[in-house]
């Protein structure tokens, strides 16, 4: 039988007997389940099994080995510390930032910094960055003004403190006091639980040194718009100062570069890692330092890279790191790290966490001992060379976050796919491990250790080739993913739990059963609330794809089915929206017939992450959900190309929920040959898409104008700030007055007003606990009242919005009380509109003039009004807010700041 062996892939160079263990470099990574005979093809079932999702033909009928972890133990009796390469007596320098006056350390960048305490305040740091960013163009020797946003710490004041908060804190800290940042504007709202003051004292506290130029601003203007304001006038004073920093020699001890890899592939451990591994042994002979990182990825190679450490002392921690990592993957569902490898690993030969880790600690010179072993973003040691380990899962945004909180300034990123992520004040050299990947990815590649399989460069000639380039490049020379402006980061994200749970099957989230709430039945009040919302519409687009509903307007869609092509994805939605805004040529024309905006939904899952049961459920409901949304005209999905999530993944979801993929399109930056490519491949799409809706008729007549539709056609998201009076009463009279008039209204099962006795009395006269009716992100299939379920793990609002979006939702009111929006503004979404209104019936409308400034609508007293008058009043004038919204006939404040976030319910775990 002939079967198809894949690049990279292995077959066995000799016979093995069943129950025999394979070797790879000499270490085990699995037993034979069978006798396998020399030159036959080594499969496990998990690279079978994502072989065919792919649908690559010729591959062998079943697997012939398992997976084999075996744990390392040290022998303490013939255990040999063994010092440090020796340092030269003549050690190179580069031209780097002196920071020695402030932070410490030397900077190879020279950039002005946003950081955000909290995922909260996100939005804000990037949109003053980008309010910044022409500023800056003239400047010489500044390099930017970069935005820092993250997904963590999205918890009010009186809220717990996440489980990360500590490491949170370290690389907050770190990436503030980083000799690459010459200046730092901390921004935070006082309502949240990490404001700017919380962060400052810990910095004081643990001694991290400030930048020359930097100010804890503490957000919470009248207005959004002069919070901006406020911020511009902080950071421009800063620009031409930062700009007369100037670049001096200074000796090569200052460079501290992370070792990271990603999209890893067979070769990996063959060229990119050794040569990663030959160019940190140069740099610590000179006196510098290299940060290996990624603690899963090296389970199974442990006794490679303690065969050689320092002392007794730092082989255990390493030990016990590996061990606190796998204990705490199995707290999330019993998993184990076996979940790490993606898609494109599998695709490219790495079909286990073992052969992975075999190949990823490479990146160790063989030659070169571990000195120490450090916490997530922990600082590295001021004044000492040296080789380190860094805990940190798998996620390579996640992971190089971490290293550059502890000091790295440059660097050494090894992929065999082509990942083409950067971060966003630290220069990435992308090395990728084959020159057939080279090729096909030039223009977004800096180094091509591939020349080691087929030019036959010695290891030790291509690793002196690569320090050089450091020193470069650590010296100003820009890389192509500088060249190319993207870049991205995310934090350790927070892990749903603290240990083990006594049923697992409390973990799973499980379908609900779609029934609307069972509530009580109407009186003539309810049933002139019904009367009142059929009487008001909005102009309605229907449903693309021939579903029924209506959508509030046509968007393009660029989905990306991970977070590696989030930031591609966001600029090519940008280049598209500028198309279609100028007209004219290039298809602009076509684009503005048929689509109204184009959105990107950059997020951080995909990839880098492990899920127990049914946990990759979830991600796959809130990828459909936004997929098939009403207001979605047409829809690409971007796939990096090694995720776990990638296009066939997406496409055969597609087909188990019966829908038709020909309505998609498809592009990947990796396989299309690159980001100009790619982008180029996305836009021809969107044009031909809108180019074949202005020659059909039907198509045209049905994309040409919006028609009135009644507003309970429209379904409306339902969060509480409070659970206050008033608030609680508004909440209600929405809610009957959408089921008397046969709408749909979604409340999470996390809003306070499923706390409040006056909401559940008025609305179904119970005060007791109200089961949900939906899962997270659950797709609505009948009207009614509705709770949406919040699993564990799923704690800021933005994650909750998006669970509602993707359960259909189509509008998203939020109802607060007497202090609404006045510690945290709500944030927008970028589908859907989301309005927010201040409903308090303590006070007189005319008093509330500052809150009218935070709300699209503030409703109080009035003088000699009845609660049934007030009531309806609020009733009307909301409805007329939401009709407004989504007619487009008014901005949502919530629009001046919009978010995305794909939450990860409690089982999904950093990997």
């Amino acid at each position: 039988t002939t079967t198809t062996v894949l690049e990279g892939h292995r077959i066995t160079v000799a016979s093995v007997g069943r129950g025999a263990r394979l070797l790879s470099w000499g270490l085990p990574f699995g037993v034979a389940t069978r006798d396998i005979a020399p030159g036959e093809y080594v499969c496990n079932h998990l690279m079978l099994q994502t072989l065919h999702l792919k649908q690559i033909e010729g591959l062998p009928p079943e697997a012939n080995f398992t997976d084999l972890i075996l744990p390392h133990t040290i022998d303490e009796s013939s255990f040999t510390a063994v010092p440090q390469v020796p340092q030269l007596e003549e050690c190179g320098t580069f031209m780097g930032f002196d920071r020695s006056g402030a932070q410490g350390g030397v900077g190879t960048r020279n950039f002005v910094a946003i950081l955000p305490t909290s995922a909260l305040s996100g939005p804000y740091a990037r949109r003053l960055a980008e309010a910044l960013r022409p500023c800056t163009k003239s400047l010489k020797t500044c390099d930017g003004v970069v935005a820092l946003p993250h997904t963590e710490a999205a918890v009010e004041a009186n809220g717990e403190r996440p489980r990360n908060w500590d490491l949170l804190l370290r690389t907050l800290a770190g990436w503030v006091s980083h000799p690459n940042v010459a200046a730092a504007l901390v921004v935070g709202y006082a309502g949240e639980l990490l404001t700017p003051g919380v962060l400052r004292k810990y910095m004081e506290g643990e001694g991290y040194a400030m930048p020359e130029w930097f100010e804890f601003f503490e957000l919470g203007g009248a207005t959004f718009e002069e919070d901006l304001a406020k911020g511009r006038e902080l950071v421009l004073p800063w620009l031409p100062a930062v700009d007369q920093c100037q670049r001096t020699a200074q000796p090569l001890s200052q460079l501290r570069v992370a070792l990271q890899c990603g999209g890893s592939d067979a070769f990996s451990g063959v060229s990119g890692n050794p040569a990663a591994g030959t160019a940190a042994k140069r740099l610590i002979e000179h006196g510098g330092s290299a940060v290996l990182a990624e603690t899963d990825e090296l389970i199974g190679a442990e006794s490679y890279v303690l065969s050689k450490v320092r002392d007794l002392a730092t082989a255990h921690k390493f030990l016990d790191f590996v061990a606190r990592f796998k204990e705490r993957f199995w707290w999330h569902g019993g998993q184990s790290a076996e979940s790490n490898p993606s898609g494109g690993n599998k695709l490219r030969g790495l079909y286990n966490i073992a052969l992975k880790s075999l190949g990823a600690a490479k990146k160790k010179h063989a030659d070169v001992s571990l000195d120490g072993v450090l916490e997530y973003s922990e600082r590295l040691p001021l004044g000492e060379r040296g080789y380190y380990f860094l805990d940190s899962p798998g996620n390579d945004l996640e992971s190089i976050a971490g290293q550059v909180a502890s000091g790295c300034n440059a660097i050494f990123f090894i992929t065999g796919n082509g990942s083409i992520t950067n971060f966003p004040f630290v220069p990435t050299i992308k090395i990728i491990t084959t020159t057939d990947r080279y090729k096909l990815l030039q223009h977004d590649m800096d180094f091509n250790a591939g020349r080691y399989q087929d030019e036959g460069m010695d290891m030790a000639s291509l690793g002196e080739e690569l320090f050089q380039d450091v020193i470069r490049v650590s010296s100003g020379e820009r890389t192509i993913g500088e060249a190319a402006g993207h870049s991205q980061v995310s934090i350790w994200r927070e892990w749903a739990l603290d240990g083990p749970v006594a049923d697992p099957a409390t973990l799973r989230l499980g379908e609900r059963d779609g029934l609307p709430l069972q509530l009580e039945a109407g009186d003539d009040r309810a049933a002139k609330e019904a009367r009142l919302l059929r009487a008001v519409s909005f102009d309605a687009w229907p449903a693309a794809g021939g579903g029924q509903g209506f959508g509030t307007e046509r968007l393009g869609l660029v989905l990306p089915t991970s977070l590696c092509s989030g930031e591609i994805a966001r600029k090519v939605a940008g280049e598209l929206d500028v198309c279609r805004a100028a007209g004219g040529l290039d298809g602009g024309a076509a684009l503005a017939a048929a689509v109204d905006r184009f959105v990107a939904l950059p997020h951080t899952e995909g990839c880098g992450i492990g899920y127990a049961s049914d946990g990759e459920r979830l991600f796959s409901r809130i990828m459909l959900g936004h997929l098939l949304h009403k207001n979605v005209a047409m829809a690409l999905m971007l796939e990096h190309g090694c995720e776990k999530t990638h296009n066939a993944w997406m496409e055969e979801e597609l087909r188990n929920h019966n829908v038709d993929v020909h309505r998609f399109g498809f592009a990947s930056v990796q396989l299309d040959g690159g980001i100009e490519k790619s982008t180029a491949k996305v836009r021809s799409w969107f044009v031909s898409q809108a180019e074949g809706i202005e020659r059909s008729t039907a198509k045209a007549a049905a994309f040409g104008q919006p028609r009135p539709a009644p507003l309970p056609a429209l379904p409306v998201a339902l969060l509480g700030d409070t659970a206050s009076g008033g608030a609680a009463a508004l909440a209600a009279s929405l809610a009957r007055a959408f089921m008397g008039a046969k709408g749909t209204v979604i409340v999470p099962s996390s809003s306070p007003m499923l706390r409040s006795a006056a909401f559940l009395t008025e609305l179904c006269g119970s005060r007791g606990d109200v089961a949900p009716s939906l899962s997270y992100a659950q797709p609505l299939t009948k009207a009614g009242v509705h709770v949406m379920d919040v699993p564990q793990g799923v704690r800021s609002r933005t994650e909750v919005i998006t669970g509602l979006v993707a359960a259909g939702a189509g509008a998203v009111l939020v109802i607060g009380g007497p202090n609404a929006g006045k510690n945290i503004p709500v944030v927008g979404h970028p589908m859907v509109p989301v309005v927010h209104v201040a409903a308090d019936e303590m006070t007189l409308e005319s008093e509330q003039a500052a809150t009218r400034i935070l709300c699209d609508l503030v409703l109080g007293q009035r003088h000699s009004e009845d609660q049934e008058a007030r009531e309806l009043r609020w009733l009307q004038a909301t409805v007329s807010l939401l009709a407004d919204a989504a007619s487009r006939r008014l901005r949502p404040k919530a629009a001046e700041a919009v978010d995305f976030q794909v939450a990860r319910g409690p089982t999904g775990v950093s990997a």
